[in-house]
């Protein structure tokens, strides 16, 4: 029989719903066999839709009616979603499975809450499956579950009709609060509902108002920052204390002893909020990559989880440990041990591990160079954690963490030997130096800046997890060793100190008066138990961590030496904790003695008087609020703050203290300013605030309210408004007093400021400054009445006359330096130096400064009413000082214009050149070389002293500018130095055209040809002259023309310029041509005689021979017929000849030519036969501007005919333009795509070179060559033969507009056999370029080696080569 799928469903799915592991089987048979029918019924019955099973014992009874059987374990009911049998097709998506274990309202409520709620509420994007009025219902029904499940549990019995009226939240079941919003939620309903009692409602309500600050806190709690979850977790340890001590509304049955909020529920809610927690962490850590991302990213995550936890975790200690047992006040107490969460707890070791995981990789990172990092594949060694959630802490997930921790150590591995080298160089070099230095250096205060060892030691525990790895311990024995002494040696410090501590506060007195001792003491104990804690950290790295090969941590597994001392240390820093711990709690205890000893000596009286004037002549103010109280509140604070629980009393002083602080305080400030108001006081401003401070002394001693009662401190409202009158009255006396003060302050520094201020030359600072102090007192008029002013400002006017008396005589002693500076200038004007102003107009300015200067103590004013009268200030004037100081003044004066006159006189001589006409006094003084040699070397000697003159002359408060007068006297010397150099550049060159005369005059007389003897000897006479004048006269100019020269290129400036114009070349080999020819006359003259002789005889002789000639010609060609004898008869006869050639007819020439014409162009004729038949030949004529214009023309000539050779030998053309390279280029590259391998590089090679030709047309005509490019390839792409009719691409580029065109309708083209043969030609000329591996350059190299014969290498050597004599060769 085939099975049933649908009964095999139906089983399956009753046995994953409620069947126990262990009995699957046993009810798998149970099920099958049906004794009820139920199944059956379910499966083939047209009406039956449901069917429950419920697990009872070991036994499943099923039903087609649902009902809730309050013993059953599970429950699970199976729905038919449409009526009739149930068939395989309907599997499994029309059978509905709900299965519930606690009761329908529990399931119903987590299905609401769980499923559909959130299945029916609207998306990411606001959009519902399901109207917003079924939304609200389906959220009613769960709201009402809710709150079912809160009172009740959702468990249905005998009590449940009247649980709810007058129900205790204390008592409400746990089940329903699955979060702290649960908890809180609870509360507020109770505090509201009117089902309960009046006394459990108001209870109910301060419980609620206990959490309600962190209610909404927890709303938002992923939205919360880091630090606001901090906070919260302090807020919520001090909300459940507050409710903790709420006291019972109603006789709880949950055997509370008194308090709203019990044990139970505390407990409960202590380890929710821990699982919030633990899920915030969670979540945080989601939005990292825990295992990739850089440790500097992650850190800060980590370590906030780990505080979170470990917060919250003393958080819950401290209040069931501390704050809640006996003694420590309120309605319960908390007994037995403190409460502990395993499961925070360990999500908070794993945290803890993790970070230690993480920070070893980063310190790896550190000390490893990135080379090694990256062959040691560090960022590799958290893969096996990468799938892991390491807050998933639970019984079922620790093997795979240890399984992965064990991989890791594994991956670890091979790193650690280069890792123990690091950590030796790093703990050798760094760590351990340092840390036996803090430990040499303690107690030594010259080492403040010095590292202190605990601080060292917390870097040392950054590598605990690599110094617990077994192969890193063994390879850093040694360093562990000593690290273990530094060890060993710290916790005996502190064990001694502690133990010296315990004594002192064991002798006697320990209990004494000076409490704060004791609570630095605390604080001191507080700090060396962290100190301790870091060293037991430490001590804990030694122990080496042993893992089995399942990676599971072997427990108690053997240790080395260092491991040994480092167990016994840390558990030697265990007990030190211990005793830290019993000394903070003895020095408390000793602060808290001490405290209720003295508490009645400032123990604040609530029913006494604020304060008490003092009778005596001192009249001082004492006030009631002891200034010990303050510290008492200071220690609470600070007490309180490091987790001790403070004695009612002594909280209570304290909390008084605090209520009354400031009002303590406010009294304490008004008092002390009243005890001190006499020395807060300028005296000469009390008359100003003599009205404020009667009333402040009023109110002060007179604290009654308005009934006339004397105000205590039991009185805080009449308290409050005494203060705040006091606090005013006070505050406007110690505001004007201040303002006055600042005021005060603000004209002493103006006025000291005037004694620094120079009288002569900051004469208006010094008004603006007194208009300032002028301003300030106006300005305080409307607030002090002048009269009341009068004092003040005399005080001022005393000081501005020991300013101004200061500045005043100073002055006198440096008048003439200090007056401001004026500027003068010595010019050079009408042909005399002078000062520019005139000295006569500085001596009438400077008086009238001397004399304003003298007279300013009888205009000068002050602040007040009396210096307002003339003669205030008039002391100073006919003092002693300042008379001789007066009479000294015009003595200086006169003194300083006759320096000024001195100056003047200094530099006369100057320009002395300036008097004179240059021009005419070098003329006259200057003409032989040595003389113009002295006047450049004196212009040269007064530039180098005129450089000497200052730009400018101090005398005393005159700046004579000597610019003007220096560059006077440059312009003078520069006006010598020219006029010399004009001068002598005019001798040179006068001297030398006398000389080119005189030689051009001789060239012509020695270059005469002499036609008869009597031209000889008048020649010979003049040259005897001319050789006489050539040695005496001309010579001697000549030399002195080559010195004035030389002298001329050796002045500089504008004499080197025009000497360097001036060409000697020529004459000089002009001189020495004429002196040659002077030596050679004689034998000129000879040579000249004998070839006239010559001359005369081949004259003679020539005309004989033409003669002879012309006599043989004659009578060979002479024309027949002519006569002979008489010569008139032959002249008539040739005469005759020629004329019958004239008449010359047309048939006796040619007729093939249509015409003949003779055209000049040029400068040459040509003659033309044009029109001719049958022509064979015809000659081009082509002219051109210059010879290179004409060769071009010729060369195209040429280009067109070859052209025109090609079509007609070959009658084919092709477009132009480059399209047709374009179109083979596109045609290769298609091919070489085709082609797989290096094989296709060639292809694409072609067809990039045959690209060159458009490239090189756009680069020409000015076009972008890569857009013009682009566009002509997409042309030739989109170009099909089959759309154009099977035609090929003719577009190119138009080499005169760059654009691309269609070369046919351009109407470019060229010859097929041209293009044939370029192409040919390329690919073999790089054919052969491919098969030759060298080349032989044919020429030879000229004298080289081989040159000669012998070598049967060499060329032959040339014609040229050879005409070479063997002795040059040879060189």
């Amino acid at each position: 029989m085939a099975e049933d799928v649908r009964r095999e469903f139906v089983v399956s799915a009753v046995l994953d719903a409620v069947a126990p592991s262990h009995a699957r089987d046993h009810l798998r048979a149970q099920l099958s066999s049906d004794p009820s029918g139920a199944m059956g019924a379910f499966l083939d019955d047209q009406t039956t839709t449901v069917l429950q099973a419920t697990l009872v014992g070991d036994a499943v009874t099923c039903a087609n009616v649902v009902s809730f059987d309050t013993s059953s374990t599970a429950q699970v009911v199976l729905t038919k979603l449409r009526p009739g049998s149930l068939r395989p097709s309907d599997i499994p998506h029309a059978v509905s499975v709900s299965s519930m274990a606690h009761s329908p309202v529990s399931a119903l409520y987590h299905q609401l809450r769980q499923v559909y709620g959130p299945m029916l509420g609207e998306d990411a994007h606001g959009a519902s499956p399901v109207d917003a009025k079924l939304r609200g219902l389906v959220a009613d029904l769960e709201a009402g579950c809710r709150n079912v499940m809160r009172l009740t549990g959702g468990v249905p019995g005998d009590h449940h009709a009247g649980r709810t009226h007058g129900h205790d939240p204390a008592d409400s079941p746990l089940e329903a609060i699955t979060s702290p919003l649960d908890e809180f939620s609870l509360w507020s309903e109770c505090a509201y509902s009117k089902d309960v009692s009046e006394r459990t409602r108001t209870a109910a309500n301060e419980v609620y108002r206990a959490f309600e600050p962190v209610k909404t806190r927890f709303e938002n709690l992923d939205e919360l920052s880091d630090e606001d979850v901090l906070e919260l977790v302090d807020e919520v340890g001090d909300a459940l204390d507050a409710a903790w001590r709420v006291p019972s509304g109603n006789n709880s049955a949950s055997g509370s002893p008194g308090g709203q909020f019990p044990r139970r529920r505390a407990e409960h809610l202590m380890r929710i909020v821990g699982q919030s927690l633990v899920g915030h962490v969670q979540a945080r850590l989601r939005e990292v990559s825990l295992w990739s991302d850089g440790f500097k990213s992650i850190e800060g995550t980590l370590r906030f989880g780990h505080r979170c936890l470990a917060k919250w975790e003393r958080t819950a200690a401290d209040l069931t440990e501390l704050n809640w047992r006996e003694g420590t006040g309120g309605c319960q107490h908390w007994t037995g041990q403190a409460f502990r969460d395993p499961e925070l707890s360990k999500a908070r070791e794993r945290l803890d591990e993790v970070f230690r995981m993480r920070e070893a990789q980063a310190e790896l990172a550190e000390l490893l160079s990135p080379e090694e990092v990256k062959s040691l594949a560090l960022s590799d060694v958290f893969g096996p954690f990468a799938h892991l959630d390491p807050l998933r802490v639970s019984e079922y997930t620790a093997p795979l963490w240890e399984a992965a921790r064990g991989d890791y150590d594994r991956r670890m591995a091979p790193i650690e030997e280069r890792m123990s080298q690091k950590l030796r160089e790093h703990f050798g070099g760094s760590l351990l130096p340092s840390l036996q230095a803090s430990m040499r250096s303690r107690g030594d205060d010259s080492a403040d800046a010095m590292a202190q060892p605990h601080q060292v030691l917390r870097e040392v525990a950054r590598y605990a997890e690599l110094l617990r790895r077994p192969a890193v311990a063994q390879s850093l024995s040694v360093e562990r060793n000593a690290l273990a002494d530094a060890l060993e040696r710290f916790l005996g410090y502190v064990k001694s100190e502690c133990d010296s501590r315990a004594r002192s506060g064991d002798g006697p007195g320990g209990a004494g008066r000076n409490t704060t001792e004791k609570v630095e003491a605390v604080v001191w104990a507080t700090q060396a138990r962290e100190r301790v804690a870091v060293a037991r950290e430490t001590c804990a790295a030694l122990v080496i961590t042993t893992r089995d090969t399942g990676g599971n941590r072997v427990q108690d597994a053997e240790q080395d030496a260092a491991g040994r001392r480092g167990s016994d240390s840390a558990k030697e820093a265990k007990h030190l904790l211990r005793e830290i711990d019993s000394l903070r709690k003895m020095l408390f205890k000793d602060w808290q003695e001490g405290i209720v000893d003295r508490l009645g000596e400032f123990k604040l009286d609530l029913g006494s008087k604020l304060m008490d004037l003092d009778s005596s002549s001192t009249g001082q103010v004492k006030l009631h609020y002891n200034s010990e109280l303050v510290s008492l509140l200071r220690e609470v604070r600070q007490l309180s703050a490091l987790g001790f629980t403070i004695r009612r009393d002594i909280a209570a002083e304290a909390e008084t203290a605090r209520k009354f602080y400031r009002h303590g305080m406010v009294l304490r400030q008004v008092a002390n300013f009243y005890n001190n108001i006499a020395s807060e006081m300028i005296s000469c401003q009390k008359p100003m605030m003599l009205d404020d401070a009667v009333k402040f002394e009023e109110v002060l001693t007179n604290p009654r309210d308005g009934l006339g009662k004397v105000i205590t401190w039991n009185n805080p409202t009449a308290l409050e408004k005494y203060i705040g009158k006091l606090q005013t009255v006070a505050g406007v006396l110690t505001d004007k007093n201040r303002r006055l003060r600042k005021w005060h302050g603000t004209l002493g520094e103006k006025v000291c400021a005037l004694f620094a201020m120079d009288l002569v030359r900051q004469k208006e600072a010094w008004k603006r400054a007194v208009k300032e102090l002028r301003s300030i007192f106006a300005n305080l008029e409307i607030e002090f009445r002048k009269d009341l002013q009068s004092a003040w400002r005399v005080h001022w006017d005393h000081q501005l006359y020991k300013a101004l008396e200061y500045q005043y005589h100073r002055g006198l002693e440096t008048l003439n330096e200090m007056l401001p500076q004026v500027n003068v200038s010595l010019v050079f004007k009408q042909r005399k130096l002078q000062f520019e102003p005139p000295l006569e107009e500085i001596r009438t300015a400077h008086y009238k400064q001397v004399k304003d200067f003298l007279n300013l103590p009888l205009v000068f004013k002050g602040v007040s009413d009396a210096s307002e009268k003339a003669g205030f200030f008039r002391g100073m004037m006919d003092s002693a000082v300042g008379a001789a100081g007066c009479a000294k003044v015009y003595d200086r004066t006169e003194a300083l214009f006759v320096k000024l006159a001195d100056e003047q006189k200094k530099y006369e001589h100057w320009v002395a050149l300036g008097t004179v006409d240059l021009d005419t006094f070098v003329d006259e003084r200057f003409s032989e070389s040595k003389e113009f040699e002295e006047g450049f070397r004196l212009v040269k000697s007064a530039n180098k002293q005129a450089d000497r003159i200052p730009l400018e002359i101090k005398v005393d408060c005159y700046t004579v500018s000597c610019l003007p007068l220096k560059s006077a006297v440059e312009k003078q010397i520069k006006e010598l130095q020219d006029t010399l150099s004009n001068c002598l550049q005019r001798k040179v060159v006068r001297s030398k055209q006398t000389i080119e005369e005189f030689i051009r005059s001789g060239k012509e007389l020695l270059d005469t040809k002499a036609q008869t003897i009597e031209e000889i000897g008048n020649m010979r006479n003049d040259a005897k002259n001319l050789s006489a004048e050539f040695q005496g006269k001309m010579t001697q100019l000549r030399w002195q023309v080559a010195d004035l020269s030389k002298l001329l290129k050796q002045s500089g400036g504008s004499g080197a310029q025009a000497a360097a114009q001036i060409d000697f070349s020529s004459l000089e080999s002009e001189w020495e041509n004429l002196s040659t020819k002077l030596e050679q006359l004689e034998a000129h003259l000879e040579i000249q005689k004998d070839n006239l002789k010559v001359q005369i005889v081949h004259r003679i002789s020539d005309f004989g021979s033409k003669a002879e000639a012309f006599r043989e010609r004659w009578f060979e060609f002479k024309p027949r017929g002519i006569p002979q004898g008489e010569s008139t008869l032959i002249m008539n006869k040739l005469e005759d000849d020629y004329r019958s050639l004239e008449e010359l007819k047309e048939e006796d020439i040619g007729t093939g030519a249509g015409l003949f014409k003779v055209e000049k162009l040029g400068e040459e004729y040509f003659s033309f036969f044009v029109d001719c038949k049958e022509p064979k030949a015809c000659s081009i004529i082509l002219r051109g501007a210059s010879r290179d214009v004409l060769n071009e023309v010729e060369r195209n000539l040429h280009d067109a005919m070859g052209v025109a050779r090609n079509v007609v030998h070959d009658p084919r053309l092709l477009p132009g333009g480059g399209a047709v390279e374009m179109a083979v280029s596109r045609a290769i590259s298609e091919e070489a795509l085709k082609i797989e391998g290096v094989e296709q590089w060639p292809f694409k090679a072609i067809g990039q070179a045959l690209e060159v030709i458009p490239r090189t047309l756009a680069q020409n005509c000015g076009a972008n060559v890569i857009r013009t490019l682009t566009k002509l390839r997409a042309k030739h792409a989109e170009w099909t033969t089959e759309s154009s009719g099977g035609k090929a691409c003719t577009f190119g580029i138009d080499g005169d507009k760059g654009t691309i065109v269609d070369m046919k309708e351009l109407g470019v083209w060229e010859a097929y056999a041209v293009k044939v043969q370029s192409i040919k030609t390329a690919v073999e000329s790089a054919a052969m370029l491919l098969r030759i591996d060298d080349i032989v350059s044919g020429l030879s190299q000229k004298g080289g080696p081989g040159a000669g014969a012998g070598t049967g290498t060499g060329v032959a050597p040339s014609q040229d080569d050879e005409e070479d004599p063997p002795e040059k060769l040879g060189e």
